[in-house]
């Protein structure tokens, strides 16, 4: 296949990716007054996209509104804001989108929007490690007789997983427990009102629950490498004395679930010395072993001196690569 073709198919492969948010929408809180900017990042350029607001409202360009874009970056103004401004905005590209709250505080408080209630702070954004727990904090304006929880669409239950609290003006949910899955858009609705923040989980890095040992083994055998990763489905690199090994007649990676194997067959003696595997990232902890074997010139060096203390008998010496036998006269 000649070069131009391969380059035209990478750069098929690449525009065939769909479109992501590399970066999302986030809360706004303002003064009545002053100009809000919403604004995101999609992972290419030249995608169309469209703002809503509350869901289903489309939002055109105007004196109000001023929808800009440019390569990747995304964004919406909102001049002279007011609290009837106060909503969720959406900005979406083919199949994905994201979320946020803006939130105008009034100078008037019988405005429709502080007479319904609202929140006085809004959720915060967390990024956490997978395995701990996280807090999620809002305020209300004044009492609510209830609020509810959503992650996404999907309305979320007080219990083990999700710990939901309310006190006077005080609204907070924990999370337990949490795993990558659990990323994503949490969001508290109090009324008409809502407030949305991400929560992002980061994947522990791998460890190694078993680690290599030294073996021994006889020449022109097998030896047999194992070790346990924290984790199934990571990538590994084994190593002989820091340099890469690949799959061969020589050397047989298996990879089930966590364990980890490395079988070196047909051993001479220069297959000795020391062997790595590396998971993740080079942070991640190395586990080294050692190789040595006892060659068959070795068992027959013992079994000829054992002959010469005990001369003109007839011997047999059975060493770990056979029996061997040899008669003095």
């Amino acid at each position: 296949m000649r070069p131009s073709v391969i380059i035209y198919l990478v750069l098929m492969g690449f525009s065939a990716l769909p479109v992501t948010f590399k970066q999302k929408l986030r809360n706004v809180l303002i003064e009545e007054g002053n100009t809000a900017t919403l604004r995101c990042e999609l992972s290419k350029p030249g995608q169309s996209v469209e703002w809503r607001k509350g869901g289903d409202e489309p939002i055109r360009n105007g004196e109000k509104c001023h929808v800009r874009q440019r390569d990747m970056l995304v964004e919406l103004r909102i001049f002279d804001a007011t609290p009837e401004d106060s909503s969720i905005y959406t900005c979406i590209c083919e199949n994905v989108e994201t979320t946020a709250t803006l939130t105008v505080n009034g100078n008037l408080c019988s405005s429709v929007f502080c007479v319904s209630g609202s929140f006085k702070i809004l959720l915060a954004n967390q990024e956490v490690t997978e395995g701990s727990g996280v807090v999620l904090r809002c305020e209300l304006t004044k009492p609510a007789s209830a609020v509810e929880w959503r992650r996404g669409g999907e309305l979320l239950k007080n219990g083990d997983k999700y710990q939901m609290r309310k006190k006077d003006l005080q609204v907070e949910m924990k999370v337990a427990d949490l795993c990558v899955e659990d990323s994503g858009d949490y969001t508290c609705i109090c009324g008409e009102q809502r407030t949305t923040a991400e929560i992002r989980v980061n994947e522990l890095p791998p460890f190694f629950k078993k680690e290599l040992r030294s073996v021994e083994a006889d020449e022109g055998g097998t030896a047999s490498l194992y070790c346990e990763l924290s984790r199934p489905g990571v990538s590994v690199l084994w190593k002989k004395n820091r340099l890469p090994l690949r799959a061969s007649r020589k050397y047989e990676i298996r990879q089930e679930g966590c364990s980890l194997q490395l079988h070196i067959k047909e051993l001479k003696p220069e297959d000795s010395g020391s062997y790595i595997c590396q998971a993740g990232s080079a942070e991640t902890k190395i586990i080294s072993a050692f190789l040595h074997f006892r060659s068959l010139l070795s068992s027959h060096l013992l079994f000829c001196r054992a002959c010469t203390i005990f001369p003109k008998r007839a011997a047999e010496y059975e060493g770990r690569g056979g029996r061997y036998s040899l008669t003095v006269l």
